[in-house]
């Protein structure tokens, strides 16, 4: 069977950490275990705040929620063995893919949880074919997409920027089919939050 290499992706304006908290929040029940998602983005862009959110909506402890620089890897073990345990790395310090399988780090894939990696292009040769991949960026002309967001969804204008006045923009690219479904998953959801979406799903061969 040949393999299916369309990229399903979505685009999300975040315009301050409540709407970033929100996308994590509504996101976290349609994983299933074994999904593995990357994050990229400047410092400061709000991959803590959504992997903070990920994890509280996951009924994880939040407490000691932070980059894992220091150990690659930072374990949250779900108290109800129902559900899935989230794995955090950052592998900005890992030079290469071989290195990541060196660690034996692969076979977090394999376990009952949610593998959230942050510095993914790193190692990208390592990641599965099915993943979702999320990027964070600063908007270009964050005050103007800003307006458009709030006209498309009926808020007149009046949305809250960061408190930097930068919107950010939160892109999801589902690489595979079963990573694909689980945003159209998502989508469905009651919690879906479609105000914030400010690009219809595409599909890219």
């Amino acid at each position: 069977m040949k393999a299916d290499h369309r990229l399903y992706k979505l685009r999300f304006l975040l315009t301050d950490t409540a709407a970033t908290a929100k996308v994590a929040a509504s996101l976290a029940p349609c994983l299933p275990s074994g999904t593995v998602l990357t994050l990229d983005g400047d410092l400061g862009a709000g991959k803590t705040t959504f992997v903070r959110s990920l994890a509280e909506a996951m009924d994880l402890p939040t407490d000691a929620v932070s980059s894992p620089t220091f150990t690659i890897v930072q374990e949250y073990e779900a108290l109800d063995p129902e559900k899935p345990s989230l794995y955090h790395f950052d592998v900005y310090r890992l030079e290469t893919a071989a290195a990541f399988g060196e660690l034996g780090l692969d076979e977090y894939f394999h376990k009952p949880g949610v593998s959230l990696i942050e510095w993914a292009a790193n190692i990208r040769e390592a990641l599965p074919a099915e993943f979702l991949e999320l990027n964070f960026a600063v908007a270009d002309g964050a005050a103007e997409d800003a307006w458009l967001a709030a006209l498309q969804t009926g808020g007149g204008g009046q949305l809250v920027l960061a408190e930097d006045n930068r919107a950010r923009v939160l892109t999801f690219t589902a690489h595979g089919e079963q990573s694909a479904a689980i945003v159209r998953k998502w989508q469905e959801s009651p919690a879906f939050p479609g105000e914030l979406a400010v690009q219809a799903p595409t599909i890219e061969e």
